[in-house]
């Protein structure tokens, strides 16, 4: 059995995640994937929420329940209600 070229070419996305945290801080992360099935690429973000797209660029956002990052380093834990 052999393998074609075509049936092995990898796709390209530039993938942008936001995270939105509780106390409305948003952080972004911008990776590179090389997809081969596009199934597993939506299976790996399924928890994501998708924001936007095109044939290059896929957009996911993502809302978490906690304070962000830099809240933390400034010795916040929780916010009041």
């Amino acid at each position: 059995m052999t393998i074609s070229a075509q049936e092995t070419k990898v796709h390209t996305i530039d993938v942008t995640l936001e995270t939105i945290f509780e106390d409305g801080e948003k952080a972004v992360e911008q990776r590179v994937e090389e997809v081969m099935a596009m199934e597993d690429f939506w299976a790996k973000y399924q928890a994501w929420q998708l924001v936007d797209m095109s044939q290059e660029q896929v957009k996911f956002r993502s809302q978490v329940e906690e304070v962000s990052p830099l809240v933390t380093l400034s010795g916040y834990s929780t916010i009041a209600p």
